[in-house]
Order: C-alpha cells, then sequence, then structure tokens
C-alpha cells in the first residue's frame, strides 16, 4: 500500500515570506508570484502530497502516473522550464490539458486545466516562470476540487517518473529565496542605521564645485559607526571634481591619497546591489 504519511506540503510558508516583502496592505501582483515562485507550477496556495502511484478507478482501474496540487479554480499555473507547448488537448480524462517540451529533455504535462493563457497554442515558446494555463477541474474530474495533475516524462517517451522530488525541491528553493532576499533587505536597512546612508551625502559633495583654494582636508573617525565610517569635517580642493585625471592626480599626495582611493573604489562593504542609487554615484565618480 502506498504511504503517503508524512508527504505533504503546501506553500503558505513561501507565501507568507513573500508578503514580507510587501507593505502589509499591498497585494502581490502575477508578476511578484512568478519571481517568488522560481520553477514551482502553481503560483499560489497549493496543498499536494505524493499520490504518484496510487490507484485510481475511474473511469477505470490504473496508478496515477503524477502529482495533484490542490488549489483554487483559475490560479494561474506557469512554465516550470524554457520548452515550447507540443500539444493542447481536450480528454475525456485529462480535460484540458497541456504537454511542454522543455529544453531540459522532459515533456512535462498539466491536465484538467480550467483555460489556457492568451497566446499559448502549439508551437509557442515559453520561458520558466510565464503563466500558460489555470487550475481548473475538467475532464474526469468535474465536480471535484480544482488542481493541477502535473506528470514528468523524461524524453519525451510517455513514461512517467514521480515529480514529488523535483516539486519539493523547487519549492524549498523557492523558500529559500525567499529568505535570502528579505535577508538582504534587513542587512541594508541596519547599515543605514549605522551610517551607511550617509556616503550618499559625501558623493554627493564630490560632485559640487569647490572655491578655488589650497587642498585641505581634515578626516575623524566617527565612533558611532564602529570606527568605519569616516566623517569629513572639511573638504576644501582647487580641482574640478569632474576631472577624473585630476582626481587620480591628487590621489597620488600622501595626505589625500587613501581618501580619494576609497572614493574612487567606494565603500564595497556598504554598497546595495543592483543599480541603486550608491552604486549608480561610485560609477559617476569613476
Amino acid at each position: 500500500m502506498l504511504d503517503t504519511a508524512g508527504t505533504a506540503r503546501n506553500t503558505r510558508h513561501l507565501l507568507d515570506l513573500l508578503q514580507r516583502l510587501h507593505k502589509p496592505d499591498e497585494p502581490m501582483s502575477e508578476q511578484d508570484l512568478q519571481r517568488g515562485f522560481g520553477r514551482f507550477p502553481v503560483l499560489g496556495y497549493v496543498w499536494y502530497q505524493n499520490d504518484y502511484g496510487a490507484p485510481r478507478y475511474i473511469p477505470f482501474f490504473h496508478l496515477h502516473e503524477g502529482i495533484d496540487l490542490f488549489a483554487v479554480a483559475g490560479t494561474p499555473t506557469a512554465a516550470v522550464t524554457d520548452g515550447v507547448v507540443a500539444k493542447v488537448a481536450n480528454g475525456s480524462i485529462g480535460g484540458l490539458g497541456l504537454w511542454l517540451a522543455g529544453d531540459d529533455g522532459i515533456t512535462y504535462y498539466y491536465g484538467h486545466l480550467r483555460g489556457y493563457a492568451p497566446g499559448i497554442a502549439p508551437g509557442v515558446r515559453v520561458t520558466v516562470g510565464q503563466v500558460i494555463a489555470y487550475v481548473g477541474d475538467s475532464g474526469e474530474t468535474h465536480g471535484t476540487y480544482p488542481h493541477l495533475h502535473f506528470e514528468m516524462s523524461p524524453g519525451g517517451t510517455g513514461r512517467t517518473v514521480s515529480p514529488k522530488p523535483v516539486l519539493d525541491a523547487w519549492l524549498s528553493q523557492a523558500e529559500a529565496n525567499a529568505v535570502d532576499a528579505y535577508e538582504r533587505i534587513v542587512e541594508f536597512n541596519e547599515l543605514n542605521q549605522i551610517g551607511a546612508a550617509r556616503w550618499q551625502s559625501v558623493f554627493d559633495l564630490l560632485r559640487e564645485p569647490a572655491a578655488p583654494v589650497e587642498p585641505f582636508w581634515t578626516v575623524a573617525v566617527d565612533p558611532s559607526a564602529l570606527g568605519m565610517e569616516f566623517a569629513f569635517d572639511d573638504i576644501m580642493w582647487s580641482m574640478d571634481v569632474h576631472d577624473v585625471n585630476a582626481a587620480q592626480s591628487l590621489a597620488n599626495q600622501d595626505l589625500a591619497a587613501p581618501l580619494v582611493r576609497d572614493f574612487m573604489q567606494g565603500p564595497a562593504w556598504l554598497t546595495p546591489e543592483n543599480g541603486s542609487t550608491l552604486t549608480a554615484t561610485r560609477t559617476a565618480v569613476r
């Protein structure tokens, strides 16, 4: 007898994690779900267990060749990999179905669908995370709880393997990615509280025209930043700060060299990722 005890999983934890990346009263968009769910095939609340190989008696006795992912009717389903829609069909058993020939050499079958996403047809190329259809109860499951019947056939041979370990891995990876994204946001906010945000003001000073006086730098260590933030009490120089060559020349002076080099390189340990204002400013200084 098939033992399914302890195999059940759901996406509640993933949804909670993704919601923490947004304002509490801000609903997640379909694009947010696509990014957050990674390769997982259903973009919303899902419950599933290891029912691969379980006996089925309708319309005749057979062993279940996929995993049923239960969700609200109309929940978007997404491509689990880049590939081509090989076939769509409406059968008496599987109802509305879709076969995705993945670039990874595996054919994925989506069954009991409610409908297809706009533009989805045989021969259409899709990318991972793209919405291709919607959860339903078509075929012999009509009138039962809506779910996606999901199959995997390596090599497109028609012989299936259990998708359960793969689904679990995709869900775990999506959860880990959400945790990592949240931790990076918390870390950046904490850095701002100890003075990281003040670097933007320093870079703004470097871009402002200066009076034609002799170069003079006064530097002090700010203890409020654990000794790692330099507070520029007084900055005056007689160079065009937009002139990179002049900045390089000033960097060779014994007094200013450590400071200018720091500005030219930027405080990497405080730099947020992905094109933030700070990153863009550091590029401009270079």
